[in-house]
């Protein structure tokens, strides 16, 4: 060997091979939530009855919305994250959830494409939540090439999920992802879990709510709440091409035979303060920008920005957010009960039944997702 390669040699064998070595492991661990298409996940939920992990939400979404579940379905949710809760206690009839956490009017037209036509004789309602980030969110780049990648060839998109971890691969995410592959046998309930996903599309958060049954409550205050409010509307600009999007999407619903429901998803009083107060034109905007093509958009019931926008309307208090900007299933149960299932105000908690019924679905899947672990800032 030249004495010039030596410093080669040795650099592959102290840096790069150690890196790739621990860089497999982590693939391994986190194989379930890294390389199972969204089909074949979809497939995994019906038969286990929930999972630990996600794949990503635009591209298994897309494949749920055209799967039978969704088209037999009475109801189907369409929504940004603050929906991703909702299930059929919710609502009062089966679901569909559809949520993507940071939906925009683009996302909403390709979940309204997926759709399957309504069968005759059939009619299911399809409630469209809008947050203020439906008009100028962008999607993100990774997601996007993700659900492309996935629709267009399924040996590019393995390779793709399979590079993809480089841009948060750390020491501490393989840390997390073998300690949570080797508890995977260990769990025989959900209870202790972050976040559990469920085949029509919603989401649990048992953890917060077993804190929430013992009267533990998150610490929400002023700065993370303002905080969250910069991070949705410092650069916000409605995009004329999104309000396209948005009437695309509609047309298409009502020409597959879907009733359409348009609503504003509830907020905490203090985020819907702090909003208005800070980015009063942007906030104003969207909203205007809503209500000047309502009538074209054709849709069966809107319910204005200033009915539903204010949670605290429905008895949601303080004691009812997950975060800065999320609400939890006992208040998006009481705004469905006053807004669409127009039923009278109950004192029940939807979570603690939820979470007894929590006890029987049998623990069987994979680790959860280590990029998918929310911020309260980042999560919509």
């Amino acid at each position: 060997m030249r004495r010039s390669q030596r410093p080669l040699v040795f650099f592959l064998l102290s840096a790069l091979l150690p890196f790739l070595v621990s860089f497999a492991l982590f693939l391994y661990a986190q194989r379930l939530p890294i390389f199972t298409p969204p089909d074949v996940y979809l497939d995994r939920l019906k038969l286990d009855g929930a999972a630990r992990y996600s794949p990503s939400p635009l591209a298994w979404k897309s494949v749920l919305a055209r799967d039978p579940l969704c088209a037999e379905a009475d109801a189907v949710i369409i929504g940004s994250s603050r929906l991703r809760e909702v299930n059929r206690q919710v609502v009062g009839a089966s679901v569909c959830n559809l949520h993507v956490p940071g939906l925009n009017a683009v996302q909403f037209a390709v979940l309204a494409d997926a759709l399957a036509p309504m069968q005759p004789g059939r009619r299911s309602t399809v409630y469209v939540g809008l947050d203020h980030l439906f008009f100028w969110l962008r999607t993100d780049k990774v997601e996007w090439i993700d659900f492309k990648g996935f629709e267009t060839s399924r040996v590019l998109w393995m390779a793709w999920r399979a590079a993809e971890p480089l841009s948060y691969f750390s020491p501490a995410a393989i840390r997390e992802a073998i300690r949570r592959s080797s508890e995977t046998d260990n769990f025989q309930r959900f209870q202790n879990e972050e976040i559990v996903w469920f085949p029509d599309g919603h989401v649990l958060y048992p953890h917060y709510y077993v804190l929430k049954s013992g009267g533990i409550y998150p610490r929400i205050d002023k700065a993370s709440v303002e905080e969250s409010v910069r991070a949705h509307f410092g650069e916000a600009k409605i995009r004329p091409r999104y309000l396209v999007a948005l009437k695309a999407g509609v047309e298409a619903l009502r020409q597959k035979g879907y009733i359409v429901y348009l609503f504003w998803e509830p907020l905490s009083p203090n985020y819907l303060a702090a909003a208005q107060r800070y980015y009063p034109r942007p906030f104003q905007g969207a909203i205007a920008a809503l209500e000047s093509m309502r009538g074209d958009l054709k849709i069966d019931r809107y319910v204005p920005a200033r009915d539903s926008l204010d949670a605290s309307r429905f008895g949601c208090t303080e004691r009812d957010l997950q975060d800065a900007i999320h609400v939890d299933i006992d208040c998006m149960d009481r705004f469905f009960a006053a807004v669409f299932r127009f039923t009278s105000p109950s004192a029940r908690r939807l979570s603690e039944a939820l979470m007894a019924d929590l006890t029987s679905v049998p623990s069987q899947t994979g680790p959860q997702r280590t990029r998918a672990i929310p911020t309260a800032n980042k999560a919509r």
